[in-house]
């Protein structure tokens, strides 16, 4: 499994929040993608960067245990 993120530091005008995006494969298939507005305001890309990158291990950690339930393993 393979997970791939990126975020736009206060992209949004209105209320200068930052947008992740996500994309999960595994292979080469693409099995989800998200695109969120991120629910804090972050005063640096870097910062920004890590909450995306948080959210992007979290998700992935979460399919990785979905797909353990029914047998399938990932490395």
């Amino acid at each position: 499994m393979i997970a791939y993120t990126d975020v736009d530091w206060a992209g949004s005008m209105d209320d200068c929040k930052s947008t992740s995006g996500n994309a999960f494969f595994m292979g080469d298939c693409l099995v989800a993608w998200l695109n969120k507005k991120q629910s804090s305001i972050s005063l640096s890309t870097t910062e920004a960067e890590y909450i995306g990158a948080s959210d992007c291990c979290t998700q992935i950690l979460w399919m990785k245990e979905a797909l353990k339930d029914v047998n399938i393993e990932t490395r």
